[in-house]
C-alpha cells in the first residue's frame, strides 16, 4: 500500500519521503510516508489496514459500516499526539486506514480529494475526477493482493501445522485442497 501511495503522490508531483528515519527514532510511532510541503509543515502518513472482524471490533462492525477504519484512525491520531508532545513535532498526521474488506477511512478518502485537486487537465494529466477514480481503483487493487498474501501466508501454516498428521488421509485431503487454492491464488495475484 505505502508504495501504491507513493507512486500516487509522484504523480501530482509531492516530493516524499518513504518510512523516513530522522523522526520520532526512539519511538514506535514513525509514518510510512512525510510529504514535504512548500509551506510550514510537512504531511506524515502512516498506512495501515484493519480486520473489521477481529476480537475488539466485530460488534461495532456488524453494526456500523466503516467503524474499524474510524476507530483505527483515532487510535493513530492519539498515538502520534502523544508522541509530538514529547518531540515536539509541527508535522500533520493523515492516517491512511484501510479495512480489509474495501472500506476506506474518512481521513484517507479526504486525502486523495486534495491531493486530486493538483492533477490538472491542461498539462495532459489526468483531471481531478480521473485521477480519483483511477487511484482508487489502484489501491482498491493493491488492498486484494495484501489480503491474497495474507490469505496465502495462513494457508501455508495450516499447511505446515497439518504436515505432522501425514497418517490420517483427512488431513492430507485437505493439505492437498489448501495447496491447489495457494497455487491459484498465486497465479492470479502474482505471476499475471
Amino acid at each position: 500500500m505505502v508504495a501504491t501511495w507513493s507512486e500516487c503522490l509522484n504523480y501530482v508531483s509531492l516530493t516524499h519521503t518513504i518510512e523516513p528515519r530522522d523522526r520520532y527514532s526512539s519511538s514506535q510511532a514513525r509514518p510510512d510516508i512525510t510529504v514535504h510541503n512548500a509551506s510550514d509543515f510537512n504531511v506524515e502518513l502512516d498506512v495501515s489496514l484493519v480486520d473489521p472482524w477481529s476480537q475488539d471490533k466485530i460488534s461495532v462492525a456488524a453494526i456500523t459500516n466503516g467503524s474499524a477504519a474510524s476507530k483505527r484512525e483515532e487510535k493513530k491520531i492519539k498515538k502520534y499526539k502523544e508522541e509530538r508532545h514529547v518531540g515536539g513535532s509541527s508535522s500533520r498526521l493523515i492516517p491512511l486506514v484501510f479495512e480489509y474488506f474495501g472500506h476506506w477511512g474518512n481521513a484517507g478518502e479526504k486525502f486523495l480529494y486534495q491531493i486530486s485537486l493538483r492533477s490538472r487537465d491542461d498539462d495532459g494529466k489526468m483531471n481531478s475526477a480521473e485521477f480519483k477514480t483511477y487511484w482508487r481503483q489502484l489501491l482498491s487493487i493493491t488492498l486484494q493482493q495484501c489480503n491474497s498474501r495474507v490469505i496465502a501466508k495462513k494457508t501455508d501454516r495450516i499447511a505446515c501445522r497439518h504436515d505432522s498428521l501425514v497418517d490420517d488421509y483427512r488431513y492430507q485431503a485437505h493439505i492437498s485442497q489448501v495447496n491447489s487454492f495457494h497455487d491459484q491464488l498465486r497465479s492470479v495475484f502474482f505471476y499475471s
